[in-house]
């Protein structure tokens, strides 16, 4: 792999991983989605069937909807973080690049390898997302007086332009 391959996949590990720390479900919908060429994971193609891609854009629907409940819990409690790390790591192996086909013992490893670093890197950038929107957005509404909905939306609308701007 070279410089441009690794700074691509850890850069797509790291941005994904941070929109899975704000909302869970918005990684695995962009791995969901369909896209065409012989460049995309055995995952992500399991990911872009018709009824799975379906079932996770309504998770997602469903999660925008949730985080605006008083009753949730806030996501840096430990399941949330669990969640969100692990969605973090799906995603960053989802997007990643196709295995190859052979089979040798260092390649293995290689391969192994390649796909657990960029996995690390998703769940971690989950898990630091996850705390750093959560503060910012009680932040924002201490500063701005904001409702809980209004910071929802905000958070909701920040998250939509980046999600815009990432291929998968």
């Amino acid at each position: 792999m070279n410089a441009r391959q690794v700074k691509d996949r850890y850069g797509r590990a790291l941005a994904l991983g941070a929109l899975c720390g704000v909302r869970s479900m918005s990684g695995p919908v962009l791995a969901s989605q369909p896209r065409s060429g012989a460049g995309r994971s055995p995952l992500q193609r399991q990911l872009a069937k018709p009824a799975l891609s379906r079932v996770l854009a309504t998770l997602a629907a469903a999660e925008l909807v949730a985080d605006k409940l008083p009753f949730v819990p806030p996501r840096i409690q430990l399941p949330s973080l669990l969640a969100r790390a692990a969605s973090g790591a799906l995603t960053a192996i989802a997007v990643g690049r196709p295995r190859r086909r052979g089979w040798r013992l260092g390649r293995q490893r290689r391969e192994l390898r390649d796909e657990i670093a960029p996995a690390l890197v998703g769940a971690v950038a989950a898990v630091a997302s996850a705390g750093a929107a959560y503060y910012l957005r009680q932040a924002l509404k201490r500063r701005w007086r904001l409702t809980s909905l209004a910071g929802g939306l905000l958070e909701d609308a920040v998250l939509l332009l980046a999600a815009s701007r990432l291929r998968t």
